[in-house]
């Protein structure tokens, strides 16, 4: 599809970070959170995806999926998915989403990366 980017949404789920750059410390994240996982739910329910993908990993993507009682399956059988499910909006907005890891220097590339992650958002 030539307009693909057109129907493509990027949110960072911390919006505070160092202005030196890198991630924000746990103590930055804690403070942020509740603040947060309000602002991704009314980005989610603004946009209405069908589909999510939290290039994160497990650890940063947990508390949100917890918050918005996201119900997931972990994924043992990828190195770079760490897990899937289905999600409901307080909307009542349904969508797929996949938890990977950072995209960034995989083995395989960034190929393989969108392959893995692809094949778990086809919903059921």
């Amino acid at each position: 599809d030539e307009d693909w980017a057109s129907k493509l949404a990027w949110s960072n789920l911390y919006k505070v970070s160092p202005q030196s750059g890198g991630n924000p410390s746990n103590f930055i994240c804690d403070l942020q959170l509740p603040g947060c996982l309000e602002l991704l739910q009314l980005e989610l329910e603004y946009h209405k995806p069908s589909r999510v993908v939290f290039a994160t990993g497990m650890e940063w993507a947990k508390p949100f999926l917890s918050a918005l009682e996201f119900a997931y399956e972990t994924d043992s059988q990828s190195a770079l998915v760490n897990a899937f499910g289905c999600g409901k909006l307080r909307n009542g907005h349904e969508l797929t989403f996949v938890v990977a890891s950072h995209p960034q220097g995989k083995p395989g590339g960034l190929q393989a990366w969108a392959d893995e992650v692809q094949s778990r958002l086809v919903r059921p």
